[in-house]
């Protein structure tokens, strides 16, 4: 499997830049070396910055690197949010077992926590704030100033797997570093998945926060799904608040019921059982 650094160097060689050009002033070349070589990671400011020069976004370079690389650890990555979305214990466990073969891998410590504490959870257990998992999952969160850019797309992605508890105290390091970077797509998923676990752990007062963010970021065109997103969980908040009237509340729901018809026609998302115990959530609050 192909490193990021050594995508990077295929990608500079491609448009004839001098690898003490494209890294002057943000790395040694000593550490330029080696980062194309695979054996350093480096920090998502400093990788950034290196896309900024090759004059392109990260998902650009997401594609391009994809195409130079083995995908087999993405297609395992995205399997298992797919198992773990679907509650599929059996599956979890046997996508584990492919998983083993990237223990070298910076992530693999992360994804098989996260994939157990998950089984945990669908089987009913208490998780132990003092468990090795949990553990890991801290030491991760910790790091947060030397994250990659890797490592913010990977927290995105399983950001809906994460304890709450430990996820939502992150959010103004992880909103900052993206905002940073004009992450803004990575951001609007960020927020959604992290809305989507405020309301299920009743967490109404960071729910609100979160929607207002959301909103703010979705306006361009491209994150109109975000945007009708944002819709919907503030409507849903409408619904939490004990004031509203019966009239009122009809048309939050039948509000809710046609932007969510309108995003599963046209997107892959099944969004209709979500909302929905949302909604019946709401309504055993009132």
């Amino acid at each position: 499997m192909a490193e990021i650094g050594e995508t990077i160097r295929e990608i500079r060689k491609g448009k004839g830049i001098l690898q003490k050009v494209l890294y002057k002033g943000i790395v040694s070349p000593t550490f330029a070396s080696q980062f194309e070589k695979g054996t350093h990671r480096m920090n998502s400011e400093a990788f950034l910055e290196i896309l900024d020069r090759l004059s392109m976004n990260s998902d650009e370079f997401q594609k391009i690197h994809r195409g130079f690389q083995e995908n087999k650890y993405t297609v395992l990555s995205n399997a298992l949010i797919d198992a773990m979305n679907q509650k599929d214990i059996l599956q979890i466990e046997e996508l584990l077992l492919d998983f083993e073969e990237y223990q070298t891998v910076f992530q693999y410590s992360l994804v098989r926590a996260l994939a157990k504490m998950n089984i945990a959870r669908l089987k009913g257990e208490t998780l132990d704030e003092e468990s090795a998992n949990v553990k890991v999952i801290v030491r991760f969160l910790a790091k947060i100033d030397n994250w990659t850019l890797s490592d913010i797309v990977f927290i995105t992605n399983f950001s809906p797997f994460v304890p709450y508890e430990l996820l939502i105290v992150q959010v103004k390091p992880i909103e900052e570093k993206l905002k940073k970077h004009n992450e803004l797509r990575l951001l609007c998923y960020f927020y959604n998945n992290l809305l989507d676990r405020a309301f299920l752990e009743k967490d109404y007062q960071n729910a609100k926060i979160l929607c207002t963010n959301l909103a703010e970021i979705a306006q361009a065109p491209e994150f109109l799904f975000f945007k009708m997103m944002s819709q919907v969980f503030s409507d849903l908040l409408e619904l939490a608040q004990k004031e509203t009237n019966a009239t009122q509340r009809q048309a939050y729901l039948e509000r809710i019921d046609i932007i969510v018809r309108i995003l599963e026609q046209y997107t892959s998302f099944e969004l209709e059982e979500e909302i929905g115990q949302h909604i019946r959530n709401l309504e055993e609050k009132n």
